[in-house]
């Protein structure tokens, strides 16, 4: 499954969910949740709703007791109707006072996009994380919503060279409105480990406003001993890490 069905499905499912909770669980949740606003009409509620709960079992469970008569099912019959009636004009009255409380929000899809910037070519157009962000963004329809990517942290080491092409990048990034951060880390004479701690401290930084399922992190470019620590953290923290296969030559759609 490439990057673009992962991240689709993932939406997908999300979304399934979210429509499930709202239809079947948002109503009681809503009720309950604001009782401090309407105490009476939630009493009410949860008191109808009970006597309701237990009318029901000794209405279904009437037919299997001994000397049972039909006769005897009207009044409680009856009884369960009324509470239900309680019941469903409590509802009303709350869908009323409340009508945003029972809406579908629509679903948040902010994504980060973590991509290290390495020296290639004439200027920052040739280098992996310009073309990591086109195939996110543009090609085979990419993350399906181009506009879900909100952030994009440049990843940059103490190469004067690498921090100018990165200086390039950002600007072009930001011109197409949206932020972009470069964050910096060291990598002269610094094992994998030492390496990875730095990544697992950016990381951490990023999530205190973005979720796991939120951030991509790209280990196309950059050194090897980069592309190892990034990949290790985001499986480690469950973030989808991706890489593109052909950084350089203008096929975009080719990333795993």
């Amino acid at each position: 499954m490439s990057v673009t069905d992962k991240f689709k499905t993932n939406r997908d499912l999300l979304a399934a969910q979210q429509k499930e909770f709202t239809r079947g669980g948002m109503i009681l949740k809503n009720i309950f949740g604001i009782s401090a606003k309407h105490p009476i009409l939630s009493l009410v509620f949860a008191l109808s709703f009970g006597i309701l709960v237990n009318a029901s079992y000794d209405l279904a469970a009437a037919p299997l007791s001994e000397g049972f008569e039909a006769a005897s099912l009207v009044p409680q019959t009856l009884l369960a109707l009324l509470f239900a009636l309680i019941c469903t004009l409590v509802v009303v009255r709350l869908r009323a006072l409340h009508k945003d409380l029972f809406v579908e929000t629509p679903l948040n899809q902010k994504k980060l996009l973590i991509t290290p910037v390495s020296k290639r070519g004439a200027g920052f157009r040739d280098t992996p994380a310009y073309n990591t962000l086109q195939s996110l963004l543009y090609d085979a329809g990419g993350q399906a919503a181009p506009n879900a990517l909100e952030k994009v942290v440049l990843v940059v080491t103490e190469s004067a060279e690498v921090t100018s092409v990165a200086t390039d990048l950002k600007a072009f990034i930001e011109a197409g409105g949206r932020q972009v951060e470069l964050y910096g880390i060291s990598i002269n004479d610094k094992s994998v480990m030492d390496i990875q701690a730095q990544v697992a401290q950016m990381i951490n930084k990023m999530r205190a406003n973005y979720a796991p399922h939120e951030i991509i992190v790209d280990y196309t470019g950059g050194t090897k001993d980069m592309s190892i620590a990034l990949l290790r953290v985001s499986e480690k923290e469950l973030i989808t890490p991706i890489y593109l296969n052909s950084a350089t030559d203008g096929q975009h759609s080719r990333y795993s």
